[in-house]
C-alpha cells in the first residue's frame, strides 16, 4: 500500500488531516510539515488501528529475542 497523507480544508477554516498506508508513529512525522505549509497549529490528534500495528509488531519482536535468549541460556 501506498502511503497518503488526505488534506481536508472545511469552510470554517478547520483542516483536517488523515493518513493511510503508514505504521506506528510514521504518522506523526508529517504534523511538523503540515502546520509549516499550513501556517496553523494542530489542536487534537486521534489514531488510526495503523498508529497500533508497529508497536504490537516490536513487542512481538521484543518477545521472541526474549524466548531465543532464553532457549539459549537453557541449552548451555
Amino acid at each position: 500500500m501506498s502511503k497518503l497523507v488526505q488534506i481536508r480544508i472545511r469552510k470554517d477554516g478547520t483542516v483536517e488531516a488523515v493518513t493511510n498506508g503508514m505504521k506506528g508513529a510514521e504518522c506523526t512525522s508529517y504534523i511538523p510539515i503540515l502546520e509549516e505549509l499550513l501556517k496553523s497549529e494542530t489542536e487534537t490528534s486521534h489514531y488510526t488501528d495503523e498508529y497500533y500495528e508497529e508497536q504490537s509488531l516490536q513487542l512481538d519482536e521484543q518477545i521472541t529475542e526474549e524466548t531465543y535468549h532464553q532457549q539459549k541460556l537453557e541449552r548451555e
